[in-house]
């Protein structure tokens, strides 16, 4: 039986067919319309992103900031980034000779969509960069270009965590 997230992937997919096959002739307002659906449709069924475990070192310290009870700046705010936008997988799916089959449709929406946490300043700066990326691209690279440094992203479960951190 088919939970209700594969219908709405599999109602994804279908329209992803019937837009790909039109793709090449279809003039550029067309075309953005109809690539906005199929990212419109992926996040209807769901797809949001995987964590990467990643944090930029900014977003740390504001998470620090913030739970030690101190004030942040707006820009300071931690926010989840998508590197590899939805955009440009869209365009990457749609541009193919071929369309994907089910399987890997889905698969290249779950294992590309990829988020990290970033502030909302990074996130900005990383936005003017994301209109040059290309699928295939290393996104560990544009954070690199845009000067924000990705560490991995500490548990603060542990009292020795903690205690670095210092949120005791």
């Amino acid at each position: 039986m088919r939970t209700d997230n594969e219908y709405a992937l599999h109602i994804a997919w279908t329209v992803y067919k019937s837009i790909h096959t039109k793709w090449p002739d279809l003039p550029q307002p067309q075309r953005n319309l109809a690539r906005r659906q199929c990212e419109a449709l992926i996040r209807e069924a769901g797809i949001r992103g995987q964590s990467s475990g990643l944090i930029s070192e900014a977003a740390l310290q504001s998470t620090i900031k913030v739970r030690q009870g101190k004030a942040i700046r707006l820009g300071e705010r931690v926010a989840t980034e998508h590197p590899i936008t939805y955009k440009v997988v869209a365009l990457h799916c749609l541009e193919r000779d071929q369309p994907y089959t089910f399987e890997q449709y889905v698969g290249i929406w779950r294992d590309t969509l990829i988020t990290t946490k970033t502030t909302s300043d990074e996130n900005q700066m990383l936005k003017k960069m994301q209109t040059d990326f290309q699928f295939g691209d290393d996104w560990k690279q544009m954070y690199n270009d845009a000067g924000i440094n990705l560490i991995d992203m500490p548990s603060f479960r542990t009292k020795a965590a903690k205690e670095k951190y210092g949120l005791l």
